[in-house]
């Protein structure tokens, strides 16, 4: 009889996270709005909406005068790197509770690549892009982390 209880409580204990974990709410499609670092904490941008489109717009960056020099095209390598949209076209999928058929843009090599963007469950802070030629399965991951309040502060940006 106690071996019984036993093999129920511990049966329990497994599934209650697991059942937690499943139940989580998915992201809203908006969840993506509001300000965010790049990998190196060395700019932020935006990701703003309109008509259902997302796109992602440098907002910050170390360099305030920096020039999107490594653009192969040589007119745009000329424009100012805060201004430019980093994020194109992405549309919110609630069955794949992703942003998808969007691009990125990646400065450090002037290059665009397809993206798929997503939040890992109980992470709404950190935005996952997979940036990628043909398909995703041969693409790189980066990690966003959304600025919080208190970097607005310390960087003087506070509203």
């Amino acid at each position: 009889m106690k071996t019984r209880k036993l093999v129920l409580l511990v049966l329990t204990l497994l599934v209650i996270p697991f059942l937690a974990a499943i139940a989580a709410e998915p992201p809203a499609a908006d969840a993506v709005l509001g300000k965010w670092w790049f990998p190196k904490k060395n700019g932020q941008f935006e990701i703003t909406k309109s008509d259902g489109i997302y796109k992602g717009t440098v907002v910050a960056y170390d360099d305030a005068v920096a020039l999107d020099k490594n653009n192969p095209d040589p007119e745009l390598a000329k424009r100012k790197f805060i201004g430019i949209d980093m994020l194109s076209n992405f549309k919110y999928d609630p069955g794949e509770n992703q942003w998808l058929g969007g691009t990125i843009y990646d400065g450090d090599s002037g290059k665009t690549y397809k993206c798929t963007m997503w939040f890992e469950p109980n992470k709404p802070d950190e935005l996952y892009a997979r940036g990628y030629i043909g398909i995703a399965l041969l693409g790189r991951t980066e990690v966003f982390k959304r600025v919080t309040a208190a970097d607005e502060e310390a960087a003087g940006h506070a509203k």
